[in-house]
C-alpha cells in the first residue's frame, strides 16, 4: 500500500469516527432538550432529591440554627452531647420536612396529596417548637425555594443541552463536508464525547453529582469559556484550513516528542 493510500484510509476512519461521534452528540442533546420540554414532569421527579438537598443546604444556617447554637453558652447551658443530639434531630426533622414539601408539591393525584400532608404536618411537630417559625412560614419558605432552585436547574441545563448541540451539530456538518479535515476534527470530537457520556450517565442512572456540576455558577462560566474555544476551532476549520489548530497541534506534538505532522487542509 502507497503512502497516498495509507493517507487516504485513515482520512477515511477519522471521517467516520468524527461523523459517528458527533451524530452521537446531535442526538443525545437534542433528544434531552425533547424530553425537558415534553416530559417536565419527569425531570422533576429526577431532579427531586438534588432540589432537597439544595433547599436543605441553603436553609442550613438559619436563625433557628443559630438559636440551637446558642444553648451550649450561658448560665443555662446544656452539656455538649446534648447540644449534639439536638441538632441531629434538627437536622433530620429539617430534611424530611423539606422532602415532604417538595414531594406535595410534585405529586398530583388528590389522594396522595392528602396522606402527604398528613405526613407534613407530623414532620413539622418533630422540629423542635421552640427553634421553629409558623408551620405555613416553613411551608412557604420551602416552596418558594423549591421553584427558585428548579427553574434555575432547569435553565442550566437548557444552556448546557442547546450549547452542546449548536458545537455538535456544527462539528457533525464539518465532518461532512470537510474531509479532508477529518483528523483536525477528531480531537474536538472526542472532546465533545465526554459532555456526551455525562449527560447520558445521567439520564440512565440518575446521578446527582452530574447536576451538581451543571448547576455550579462556576462550572457554568467555564464550560461556556470551553465551548467558546472548541467554537473557534470549527471556525478555523470550516473558514481557515485548520491553520491554527495545525499549529498547535504541532506544538503539542513537538512537546511530547510524537512525529505526528498537522498541515493545513
Amino acid at each position: 500500500m502507497t503512502v497516498a493510500a495509507s493517507a487516504a484510509t485513515r482520512g477515511s476512519l477519522w471521517r467516520g469516527i468524527n461523523i459517528g461521534l458527533c451524530l452521537a452528540g446531535v442526538l443525545v442533546f437534542g433528544g434531552m432538550l425533547l424530553y425537558l420540554q415534553s416530559m417536565p414532569r419527569d425531570f422533576e421527579a429526577r431532579a427531586q432529591t438534588f432540589i432537597i438537598d439544595e433547599i436543605d443546604a441553603a436553609l442550613a444556617p438559619d436563625s433557628a440554627m443559630s438559636k440551637l447554637a446558642q444553648l451550649g453558652g450561658g448560665d443555662l447551658a446544656l452539656p455538649a452531647d446534648r447540644v449534639e443530639a439536638l441538632r441531629i434531630n434538627l437536622v433530620a426533622a429539617r430534611h424530611n420536612f423539606i422532602a415532604l414539601v417538595v414531594e406535595t408539591l410534585c405529586v398530583r393525584n388528590c389522594r396522595a396529596k392528602e396522606i402527604l400532608e398528613a405526613e407534613l404536618l407530623k414532620a413539622y411537630d418533630n422540629i423542635q417548637s421552640r427553634l421553629k417559625p409558623g408551620f405555613e412560614i416553613l411551608r412557604g419558605i420551602v416552596g418558594a425555594k423549591y421553584h427558585a432552585v428548579f427553574d434555575e436547574l432547569r435553565r442550566d441545563i437548557r444552556i448546557f443541552l442547546s450549547a452542546n448541540l449548536i458545537v455538535s451539530g456544527i462539528a457533525l456538518i464539518l465532518a461532512f463536508v470537510k474531509g479532508r479535515a477529518a483528523k483536525h476534527l477528531a480531537p474536538v470530537s472526542i472532546m465533545m464525547t465526554v459532555a456526551t457520556l455525562l449527560t447520558t450517565y445521567w439520564y440512565v442512572f440518575g446521578q446527582n453529582w452530574i447536576l451538581t456540576i451543571i448547576f455550579s455558577d462556576y462550572f457554568g462560566w467555564s464550560y461556556l469559556t470551553f465551548l467558546a474555544v472548541i467554537f473557534l476551532l470549527l471556525a478555523d476549520i470550516a473558514l481557515n484550513r485548520a491553520r491554527m489548530i495545525s499549529k498547535v497541534f504541532n506544538a503539542i506534538s513537538n512537546t511530547l516528542g510524537s512525529d505526528w505532522v498537522w498541515l493545513p487542509c
